[in-house]
């Protein structure tokens, strides 16, 4: 039952068919990026539902690798909760740009791991 509704055809984008399953993984995943960047701890619960939706979505068509990836994620997103949670607002936590050195490394291990890696 809840594969068929994931999987039923909400719309059509540029003659592509949408299915729930596709919009709600999309409408979430923009909340949890938005939550994120405001730096709100509800990003993990909504981050939560956008892995279980998609992989629900991966698994029903049979994308097994994709479907196990976001058991990862949902993981990781609960330990993040959790270490979130218990770190409280005690300690305050910056998000900065990143400078040239930084970027340099970057892209420097990006082009490593894809030439070393293939």
């Amino acid at each position: 039952m809840m594969f068929e509704l994931l999987a039923s055809t909400v719309t059509t984008v540029w003659g592509m068919p949408v299915s729930w399953g596709d919009l709600v993984g999309f409408v979430t995943g923009l909340l949890c990026v938005y939550l994120t960047v405001r730096g709100s701890i509800w990003n993990f619960p909504t981050g939560i539902a956008n892995s279980l939706v998609l992989g629900l979505v991966f698994f029903h068509q049979r994308l097994f690798s994709d479907a196990s990836l976001q058991v990862v994620f949902i993981v990781l997103s609960i330990q993040g909760w959790w270490l979130w949670a218990r770190r409280g607002a005690s300690e305050d936590l910056r998000v900065t740009r990143s400078n040239g050195g930084e970027w340099g490394l970057s892209c420097s291990r990006e082009r490593c791991g894809s030439c070393c890696g293939s």
